[in-house]
C-alpha cells in the first residue's frame, strides 16, 4: 500500500489563523496620516447611551487604540487625539458647572459629552472645582494651616463610666481655628466636621507629642462649657451617680488627607500672603 504523500494543502493556514494574519497585515500597511486622526467616534456614544455602561468598554477601546495606532502615551499629540478637550486648552469649558439655567436633558448632555472629551487632567481640576464651591473662607483657612504637614490636637468631650463613654456631648474642639486665624471660631467645631465629610481632612489617633497642645486646648472655653453640660448630664440622676458616670475627654488629631493635600498642590496659592491674626476671638469689624 503506497505512503500517503503530503500536499500543498497541508501547508496552507485554517481560515481563521489567515483572516486573523491578514487583518493585522492590513493594520500594518495603514497610512501613517491616518494615524493621526481624532478618536471622535466615542464622543458619540457618549451621549446617547449612560456613561456608566460604556465606562469600562471606552477605556478598554482607548487602550488597545493606543496600541494598533502606535500612539505614544507620553506625546503631547497623543493627549489631543485621544482627549479632544485637551487640545484647545480652554479649562473653562470642560471643568466650569453646567449652566444651571438649562434644561436636566441639557445638562446631563453636557456633563457626558465632556466625560468622553474631557481629559484626565480636567477631570481632575472639575473635581477640585466641586470641592471648592461647598466651602466657606475660614474652612479655606484650615486647609492652609495644615497644609504643611502639620498636626493639630482635638478633643471630644464626652459622658461616661469609668474607662468608656456612653455619648458625645461636644466633638472636634482644636487649636487649628488659633492657628489659621478663622473669622469665626465658635464654628470651628463644624468647619472640621464639614472638612471630614468631603474627605478633604483626616481624624486620627491621639500622639503624645501633642501633650502640651492638648493641655492648653483643654483651658478653651469651648471644652470648659462642654465639661460642665457633661458633669451636669451625669449628675442628673441617681441611677447616673450609681454608675459613677462623669465627664470624659477623648483625644484625636488632625491632620490634612491625600486628597486635600493635592487640591492644594493644584491651586499653588503660595504667592499669596494674608495676615492671620493674633487673637483667639471675634475680629472687630474693621475689614483686617
Amino acid at each position: 500500500m503506497p505512503e500517503p504523500t503530503s500536499g500543498p494543502h497541508e501547508m496552507q493556514p485554517v481560515p481563521l489563523v489567515s483572516a486573523t494574519q491578514g487583518l493585522f497585515g492590513r493594520l500594518d500597511r495603514v497610512p501613517r496620516r491616518l494615524r493621526n486622526i481624532p478618536i471622535e467616534s466615542l464622543g458619540v456614544l457618549g451621549r446617547i447611551v449612560p456613561g456608566g455602561v460604556l465606562r469600562r468598554p471606552i477605556v478598554l477601546t482607548e487602550a488597545v487604540l493606543r496600541q494598533l495606532l502606535g500612539v505614544d502615551e507620553n506625546s503631547e499629540h497623543a493627549e489631543s487625539t485621544l482627549y479632544p478637550g485637551d487640545a484647545g486648552r480652554i479649562d473653562e469649558d470642560f471643568t466650569a458647572p453646567p449652566d444651571p439655567r438649562t434644561s436636566v436633558r441639557s445638562m446631563v448632555h453636557e456633563m457626558l459629552d465632556r466625560s468622553v472629551r474631557q481629559s484626565p487632567r480636567q477631570a481632575e481640576e472639575a473635581n477640585f472645582k466641586r470641592l471648592l464651591t461647598q466651602l466657606v473662607p475660614d474652612e479655606v483657612r484650615i486647609i492652609n494651616a495644615l497644609s504643611d504637614g502639620r498636626i493639630s490636637p482635638i478633643i471630644h468631650v464626652g459622658v461616661g463610666s469609668p474607662g468608656s463613654v456612653d455619648h458625645t456631648v461636644y466633638r472636634n474642639a482644636s487649636t487649628i481655628g488659633t492657628d489659621a486665624g478663622v473669622r469665626l471660631p465658635d464654628a470651628v467645631s463644624q468647619y472640621i466636621e464639614h472638612l471630614e465629610s468631603l474627605n478633604l481632612v483626616e481624624i486620627g489617633p491621639a500622639e503624645d507629642a501633642l501633650r502640651e497642645q492638648y493641655e492648653i486646648l483643654e483651658t478653651y472655653d469651648e471644652i470648659e462649657s462642654a465639661d460642665e453640660f457633661a458633669a451636669a448630664e451625669a449628675k442628673g440622676t441617681f441611677a447616673k451617680k450609681l454608675k459613677f458616670k462623669s465627664e470624659k475627654h477623648v483625644r484625636h488629631t488632625l491632620r490634612i488627607s491625600e486628597l486635600g493635600a493635592k487640591l492644594w498642590a493644584a491651586a499653588n496659592p503660595d504667592t499669596y500672603d494674608f495676615q492671620v491674626p493674633d487673637r483667639r476671638g471675634n475680629p472687630n469689624n474693621d475689614g483686617n
